[in-house]
């Protein structure tokens, strides 16, 4: 006959869905349900075991887990201690949900020479999970701690410790945490509180006096209580995909970091402003028409991120922001800068993609440590002369703008790598362009350029040339100096034959001549020979070379919408079949 002990430890068994233990005193003995495998002195807990039964044993002397067997010393087990314990998931089935049982009364670490947990974690349905945390030593208690409905205690008998009891709490679901005491722990930063379906935060928090980093994304809050002036020593703060609304009160944290990416906020508070001392605001993904004048006293700033809002201003008091290096205001309605955005000084990535701004103000040239700037699809009709003074740019995206010429003073910017300038109105480009030396890609397609600078073969780093969809019919003999050019598209552009210019371009790897009046293909194609796509689609090609057959790299062409004779697409037949080949029917 089953004795009531026996019976509430198979109730904890079969609960059990991954046990990891180095040495375990808990219970006197543990045996394996099936006959074949009974031992009177260990016990095998398969990949895929769930039930464990336990008669009655006096001594439990080691364990089998994962076919690796593990001693245990000491013939006095304790129910109140599991020593070395490194994890213990309880599973979420209705079984465990329907025991309700009592892990353990207490965890005591009595040792100073081991953790004795990594990680605890118990089940959605469990009522009890660990009553009392206690740390008897000075080596941290537990690494994780998740999912516990009723931890009642948490402390140390050492007083003041190096090290933590508890490195991070991850309480999902936590109904109620009545004494956390682990003030001498400066070691305990994090509280984690994330999905865990919070429709209002709760009172508790403002026992934690030690924690710098609380989680609460990802549940249902719409508003912040008066009281969370009292969470004086949070410096990060976590809020993202909630849907917030407002948040109430004039509370002042010592908040370092501050993330509200919530899709629902459509103002922040001008109580943002008493927050002097955070440097990293995190607000994209909202409503926000503008920002409050009160963002100046932000002067501790580093990081601004506002992309994927509505914001159709900035005040004037973003010039107060000296400090910012980093700011993201992507994806808005902004039409204007203000000058002071000229006293952002020490800004070293700036992204204004997708915006409506027509022209960038003249203190524009003062923010001399940006190396990165993104106007993408912005509606920018001109660039100020101070751009030239932004000497340290190395990445500036001009993508899908108005401009119809770059000042002279482009070509200050000595340390781009990238001329990215596609989908404008440029007609030309300025000679002073010859002295970008360190770019090594240059993006110029669907503008309307009538020919190509012979200063481009000055350019000896270029390895990508992108001049698609303008009115060139020629190119620069000076082309063939770009000897490590890799990628050249000339399509869509007014060739009526493949220019002598480029024979010599030897490192061509993609080559694309689409969409011309092209009627024939010379005989020096064959001297490309790391070519390995070619492209030559929508031309008036009627037969090819015999050197293009001999093209060892060669393993794509594309020769759609031309009038090849039968002979040459027979020939393509037998002569390529190694290669994909595009043609007509």
């Amino acid at each position: 006959m089953t004795s009531p002990k026996d019976k509430l430890i198979q109730r904890i068994s079969a609960s059990l869905k991954t046990m990891d233990v180095e040495t375990l005193s808990l219970i006197d003995s543990i045996v394996h349900p099936q006959q074949n495998h009974t031992l009177d002195t260990e016990i095998r807990i398969g990949a895929f075991s769930t039930e464990i039964l336990c008669p009655e044993q006096e001594h439990l002397n080691g364990i089998v887990v994962n076919h690796r067997f593990v001693p245990i010393e000491g013939d006095t087990p304790e129910y109140s201690t599991i020593n070395k314990l490194r994890q213990l998931l309880i599973s979420e089935d209705e079984e465990a949900q329907n025991s309700g049982f009592l892990l353990a009364e207490t965890l005591i670490n009595t040792e100073e020479d081991f953790c004795l947990l990594m990680g605890m974690t118990a089940g959605l349905y469990l009522e009890h999970s660990v009553k009392n945390i206690v740390q008897n030593g000075t080596e941290p208690l537990v690494k994780h701690i998740e999912t516990f409905f009723d931890i009642e205690k948490v402390h140390s008998n050492e007083g003041e410790s190096p090290n933590p009891i508890v490195h991070t709490l991850c309480l999902w679901t936590i109904d109620m945490l009545n004494n956390l005491d682990i003030k001498w722990s400066n070691q305990t930063t994090s509280l984690n509180l994330s999905a865990s379906e919070l429709i209002e935060a709760p009172r508790y928090l403002t026992r934690l006096t030690q924690f710098k980093e609380l989680n609460l994304s990802k549940n249902r809050l719409t508003t912040l209580p008066f009281w969370f002036n009292e969470l004086t020593h949070i410096t990060t703060l976590d809020l993202t995909e909630n849907p917030l609304e407002c948040i109430d009160g004039g509370f002042i944290f010592e908040h370092r970091r501050i993330k509200l990416q919530n899709r629902n906020l459509y103002e922040l508070p001008e109580w943002i402003g008493f927050l002097p001392q955070t440097t990293d605001l995190f607000a994209s993904d909202n409503l926000l028409y503008t920002l409050p004048e009160s963002i100046g006293t932000l002067t501790q700033l580093r990081t601004l991120a506002l992309r994927s809002n509505n914001i159709h201003f900035l005040p004037p008091s973003i010039g107060e922001l000296t400090q910012l290096m980093y700011a993201y205001f992507g994806h808005n309605k902004l039409t204007q800068l203000p000058s002071s955005f000229g006293n952002l000084t020490s800004l070293i990535k700036l992204d204004f993609e997708r915006n409506r701004l027509t022209c960038l103000p003249q203190s524009f040239g003062n923010l001399t440590l940006l190396t990165e700037l993104n106007c993408f699809y912005c509606s920018l009709t001109e660039l100020p002369n101070s751009i030239g003074n932004l000497t340290r740019l190395e990445r500036f995206s001009l993508t899908r703008n108005e401009l119809r010429h770059l000042p002279k003073s482009f070509g200050n910017l000595t340390k781009l790598k990238a001329l990215d300038l596609a989908q404008n109105k440029l007609n030309g480009l300025p000679s002073s362009l010859k002295n970008l030396t360190q770019v090594t890609q240059i993006q110029l397609e669907h503008n309307k350029l009538n020919a190509v600078p012979k200063w481009i073969g000055q350019l000896h780093k270029v390895k990508r040339l992108d001049l698609y969809g303008n009115h060139i019919s020629t190119l620069p003999s000076s082309i063939a100096s770009l000897s490590k050019l890799e990628f050249l598209n000339l399509s869509d552009n007014q060739f009526t034959c493949i220019p002598d210019s480029i024979k010599n371009l030897t490192g061509l790897i993609d080559l694309r001549l689409y969409n011309h009046q092209i009627s024939a293909v010379p005989e020096w194609i064959g001297q490309l020979t790391q070519l390995r796509s070619l492209w030559l689609g929508r031309n008036q090609i009627t037969e090819l070379p015999p050197s293009l057959y001999q093209m060892s790299q060669l393993n794509f062409l594309d020769l759609l919408n031309n009038p090849l004779s039968e002979a040459t697409k027979q020939e393509i037949r037998t002569k390529l079949r190694r290669i994909r080949v595009q043609v007509s029917r």
